[in-house]
């Protein structure tokens, strides 16, 4: 069954509306069909040529979804990729017009199960078909999709299997056609509602279980087996320090002053607006002695910024707008996807406490006396308070992802962390030590963030992983704000070897340079980018052309003698004719020198028969001798032209 002439350019042409690029669907469906009208290429038709096509264009389709799920956030880069998707086929749609409308079958069998090729050697199909289907599918999931798209879609459907059908069967043909339409469109409607009310449900239901963007207002401790959830390796953005270099930074996300039920939240939700001045906002006056810079993704270009305590000035940050809480979070809107900030701090630099952070749960005052009783945690001042507290974790608390109820199963609190096995992950440790210090009387907050340890000398930097995600609290001590992290300091290297792959240091090799061409990108002009792509290209066509000059001269070289070969042999046998025309034809088991001996034998006196017993000889060097130049070749045909017979 062969497509009807135009199905792919209306497939196309219905794409380039569906994702908001008509004039681009346009052209690629007129190219592709223009392409009908050139004569058909046999040599095209090769299977192993087919096949090569056939694995590009799957190779093209894998490392884009590889490429989309890497750096996109589902479902959304699902939808993208779906979208761009018949682009990835257009080399062997194209390949398959050129072949003349068909493919073997054996093409595709040999891409994929290369032993199995040989058993659909003969038969053929059409790739029409298919590359409609993709490009249909990838419409479907465009971001201008109206009711008008299913009857279009149905409409090229329908036409391509109306176009197929006996015309005994058109009236039965159209009627299931109808039908199926009909049918589809309920179908059709149904799934419509579905994909808004998921994608409705996206932020919540589906990207709280990956790496969501983080809530301004609260924060689910994942206190239980859920402390997995950061066992991803994937490095989520870098940290230039300027200066003496610490042991780590803490860089904050945010910070909560009230917990309920397991959760910590926010009490004051009220953002109010970072002044900016271009790219530079000022989030505290004064001047800071501190510098980093953080180079990190912002996907759909909003999020909560990873900053360190007592942040003053970022700069090198285009943005629409900049908020911030009370607290410290600081969240910006309308960014680039990558950025580059750099960030002036004083970590005791800020300051001032209320009530909420002296609040504590009533469940948890029974636990937390009676931990402050036995070890003795309540100081005379806020400063030995803490100390006491530290002291308390360091000693008598170990670090654990793995972690179930204290009966081994169910639900597993803060009481019982703190009075039964005294083992848990940073959210433990980061809410146990603030509820301890409220109790004792020391104003304290929980802190949520990332903390920039692993510095990779390649790069200059500290490289801050999914994994690096931690929790830790802060204290008031001397009017200051102060990060205290009683987490036992190898949670790090734990996670770390539960985390570290085989690849990593390949994946990490890859990204470095990955960042260092992005880097390029964003600081190049176009002219710039032109002129290495210009370049880039040329590094791989001029060796590729050479190398085809080279195979070329070879084949040239090896024709040489060929060539030669058959200008020697005519003229030979063009001696050979005259002669014969004359009575002197070779025997058919005589060979030619034996042929010029006999007849220069026969009358020594005539010239022209010693001209050719010396022809015949310079015919044997010129045709046998692997030494015989092109010049004496040259010469024998000369001779050979002027020899005559003597009338």
């Amino acid at each position: 069954m062969r497509a009807p002439i135009g199905l792919m350019g209306a497939t196309l042409v219905l794409w380039g509306f569906a994702i908001g690029f008509p004039v681009a669907g346009a052209i690629l469906g007129m190219a592709l069909e223009a392409l009908r009208l050139v004569p058909a290429a046999p040599s095209l038709a090769n299977t192993a040529r087919l096949a090569l096509v056939v694995r590009a264009c799957i190779f093209l389709a894998v490392g884009s979804l590889v490429l989309a799920i890497a750096t996109g956030r589902f479902p959304h880069a699902l939808y993208s990729w779906l979208r761009w998707l018949p682009l990835c086929f257009l080399p062997l749609a194209a390949a398959s017009l050129l072949a003349g409308g068909t493919v073997p079958l054996a093409a595709f069998v040999a891409a994929l199960r290369p032993a199995q090729a040989g058993a659909a050697a003969e038969r053929r199909v059409d790739a029409t078909f298919a590359f409609a289907a993709v490009t249909l599918v990838a419409a479907g999931a465009g971001g201008r999709i109206e009711q008008w798209f299913y009857f279009a879609a149905a409409a090229i459907v329908s036409w391509a299997l109306v176009a197929g059908m006996p015309r005994r069967r058109l009236a039965a043909g159209v009627g299931l056609l109808v039908l199926g339409a009909a049918i589809g469109y309920g179908v059709h409607r149904g799934l419509w509602i579905l994909q808004g009310e998921i994608e409705d449900l996206d932020p919540e239901l589906l990207q709280g279980f990956f790496k969501a963007d983080p809530d301004p207002f609260r924060e689910r401790t994942r206190i239980g087996d859920l402390g997995r959830i950061k066992l991803n390796d994937r490095i989520v953005m870098r940290v230039f320090i300027e200066g003496p270099r610490p042991a780590s930074v803490l860089l904050r996300e945010n910070a909560f002053d009230r917990y309920q039920g397991g959760e910590w939240q926010a009490s004051k939700r009220a953002f109010h607006a970072v002044k900016g001045e271009g790219e530079r906002w000022v989030l505290r006056e004064g001047d800071a002695s501190a510098r980093l810079a953080v180079r990190r993704t912002l996907p759909g270009g909003q999020g909560m910024l990873a900053l360190p305590a007592g942040a003053h000035v970022v700069s090198s940050l285009p943005a629409q707008s900049v908020e911030a809480l009370p607290t410290g979070a600081v969240r910006v809107k309308g960014t680039p996807r990558y950025v580059t900030m750099q960030v002036t701090f004083d970590e005791h630099a800020e300051g001032g406490s209320d009530a909420a952070d002296l609040a504590l749960p009533q469940a948890l005052l029974a636990a937390l006396d009676r931990v402050i009783a036995e070890e003795g945690l309540r100081k005379d001042s806020a400063g030995a308070t803490v100390a006491a507290v530290e002291r308390f974790f360091a000693d008598k608390f170990s670090y654990s992802l793995n972690l179930s109820g204290a009966d081994g199963g169910g639900s597993r609190t803060i009481a019982d962390f703190l009075l039964r096995d005294h083992k848990g992950h940073c959210e433990y440790f980061a809410t146990a030590t603030v509820l301890l210090l409220r109790r004792a009387g020391v104003p304290a907050r929980y802190a949520v963030g990332f903390s920039a340890q692993e510095y990779s000398p390649l790069e200059k930097a500290f490289l801050v992983r999914n994994r690096h995600a931690h929790a830790w609290s802060s204290a008031l001590v001397d009017g200051r704000w102060t990060a205290i992290d009683t987490t036992p300091s190898r949670w790090a290297l734990e996670e770390e070897e539960a985390a570290r792959g085989l690849f990593g240091p390949f994946l990490d090799r890859f990204s470095f340079e990955f960042d260092r061409l992005l880097q390029w990108w964003l600081g190049s002009t176009p002219g710039e980018v032109a002129r290495a792509i210009t370049f880039a290209i040329g590094l791989v066509l001029i060796p590729l052309a050479l190398m085809l000059l080279r195979r070329k001269w070879h084949r040239r070289a090896a024709a040489r003698p060929k060539a030669a070969l058959g200008r020697t042999a005519r003229a030979w046998q063009a001696i050979e004719a005259q002669a014969a025309r004359r009575g002197h034809g070779r025997a058919r088991d005589e060979t030619a020198l034996s042929w010029a001996r006999r007849i220069a034998a026969g009358n020594p006196g005539e010239s022209w028969r010693a001209e050719l017993l010396d022809l015949a000889r310079r015919y044997y060097s010129a045709r046998f001798d692997p030494a015989a130049a092109d010049p004496e070749i040259d010469a024998f045909v000369r001779a050979a032209a002027r020899w005559k017979m003597a009338p």
